[in-house]
């Protein structure tokens, strides 16, 4: 019968080191996931040279990394649409939705296009500084994981929405015809406000998910 490969504490002590060196800025979670698929890959594969077997695993190693990133951004850009849908099937959030819509209108419609540019252009940015302020995790144990960097990537939709009229030309022509562009402020407006939601909501979880590091 043919002997199982185990993997020692020995090793086990120099997957997690490596580990830290080379991608120090792994998250805990993802970390245990790829040490568990190394291990794993390792007692089936067999073999006495675990070092070795580290080195010829680098490329699985950065792309499980990589599709851990991309699950990241994929999974606050899904919650951000989510949050955004609820504005229009929420009994709770619906009425919500309809006085902004009614809002925007009466300004895009009773002001000079001017002052209304003016007035999309400040909401736009005030959702961006309440989101700097009261969104973002600026604990210096945290900064680095994957879950951080990528939490207020959301929140940039609304200010790209902003510079693309300006720097594509279009927007003389968008606050010339106040229902197109009551529709194009209430889209980033609400956008915008559903980023933050979901901001607010994944802080909190991390925050709590990573307590231990903050202690």
């Amino acid at each position: 019968m043919e002997k199982k490969i185990v993997i020692s504490d020995e090793q086990l002590q120099f997957l997690s080191k490596y580990l830290n060196k080379k991608f120090p800025n792994l998250s805990p979670q993802v970390k245990i996931e790829l040490m568990d698929h190394l291990i794993c890959g390792f007692e089936v594969k067999g073999g006495d040279d675990f070092y070795q077997y580290l080195s010829n695993e680098e490329n699985f190693i950065k792309g499980f990394i990589n599709n851990e990133v991309k699950n990241v951004k994929k999974t606050y850009g899904k919650q951000t649409w989510r949050q955004f849908f609820s504005f229009f099937t929420s009994r709770e959030l619906l009425p919500i939705t309809i006085l902004t819509l009614f809002i925007i209108f009466l300004i895009s419609k009773s002001i000079s296009n001017k002052n209304a540019w003016l007035i999309f252009v400040v909401s736009t940015h005030l959702i961006m500084i309440v989101s700097a302020i009261f969104g973002m995790i600026n604990k210096k144990p945290l900064r680095k994981l994957d879950e951080v960097k990528y939490l207020g990537a959301e929140i940039w939709l609304p200010f790209l929405m902003v510079t693309l009229a300006d720097n594509l030309g279009f927007k003389n022509w968008l606050i010339q015809n106040e229902f197109i562009f009551t529709g194009y402020w209430f889209f980033t407006f609400i956008y915008g406000v559903s980023a933050y939601i979901v901001l607010r909501r994944q802080k909190k979880i991390i925050l709590t998910k990573y307590k231990a590091l903050l202690n």
